[in-house]
């Protein structure tokens, strides 16, 4: 009698695999069951290449998102952060383009003036290890529409390329630029390299400060008749270090000294050429650096 529960139990077993012979179409069902088990795994293979192993080049953006970052936005690809990031730079490229003509680099600063983006396109190269005279000459003969030589143009694209175009553009380049002579410097009362000067032009006027900062000065003047070009000098009040001393063209009536120390005082000269020997009838005015900006 022990033995009639295991025999009901061995049978109940067997019936309950029954289903597994039954015919679902012209297969059985463990066929079919066999297949599908199949299907996923090579799914679940397949998907075990294709995805990175956890923490396996994800970072986490400054929203929380983690992923892979879009070097463009700082933002995790594809995510809410991302696309709107990219929508803002296209949006300013854009707005660039139309109110210059000419798109510069992307998220480059507004400048109120070209005498704002004078000074700031100087300061740039001359971090870059270019002479401020040098500079300073490229970047006034460049908004002053005047002829550049080769490496005057290298340098105002380098500005551009960094910067973006001045707010407004110089106009064409017209004809030959006047010719520039080299006095003397005041200084040292020295005399032009071609002796005296027969005829002399008046000192220019309205000498003022057009802009300074913490580094850098920037002056201005009225044309001078007759005069064929300009010297200018820019002297440390304190210690009578000479900062900058360089000749500009008769159409440029302003020039930036750079690389200059905050809180200086500085007295800047400025010549009409041609000019006296020595010293001679001159513009001046002073200015004190700020602190800070």
């Amino acid at each position: 009698m022990a033995d009639a529960p295991a025999a009901a139990a061995g049978k109940a077993g067997k019936g309950g695999l029954d289903f597994l012979t039954k015919k679902v179409g012209p297969l059985p069902m463990f066929v079919w069951l066999g297949a599908g088990l199949v299907i996923y795994l090579y799914f679940q293979r397949k998907q075990a290449k294709t995805t990175p192993a956890a923490g396996a080049n994800q970072q986490t953006d400054p929203a929380g998102n983690v992923g892979s970052i879009d070097p463009a936005t700082g933002y995790v690809y594809g995510t809410p952060e991302d696309t709107a990031a990219l929508a803002a730079q296209n949006s300013g490229n854009s707005s660039d383009t139309g109110s210059s003509g000419s798109s510069g680099s992307t998220g480059s600063p507004k400048y109120a003036d070209n005498n704002a983006w004078g000074i700031a396109a100087v300061n740039y190269l001359v971090g870059l290890g270019i002479d401020a005279t040098t500079a300073n000459q490229a970047i006034e003969l460049y908004l002053s529409s005047q002829p550049l030589s080769t490496s005057q143009q290298g340098d105002v694209n380098l500005a551009i390329q960094a910067l973006g175009p001045p707010p407004t553009l110089p106009g064409p380049v017209t004809g030959n630029p006047p010719p520039v002579t080299t006095p003397g410097h005041p200084i040292n009362g020295g005399n032009p390299p071609h002796g005296p000067w027969k005829k002399t032009a008046p000192p220019p006027a309205g000498l003022v400060v057009a802009a300074k900062s913490s580094h850098s000065l920037r002056v201005k003047w009225n044309r001078s008749t007759g005069a064929t070009g300009y010297h200018v000098l820019c002297t440390d009040q304190a210690s009578k270090k000479v900062e900058s001393e360089h000749d500009v063209s008769a159409a440029t009536l302003t020039a930036v000294f750079s690389g200059l120390q905050p809180s200086h005082s500085y007295v800047v000269d400025v010549w009409a050429l041609p000019r006296a020997s020595g010293n001679g009838p001159h513009a001046q005015v002073s200015a004190t650096l700020p602190r800070t900006g």
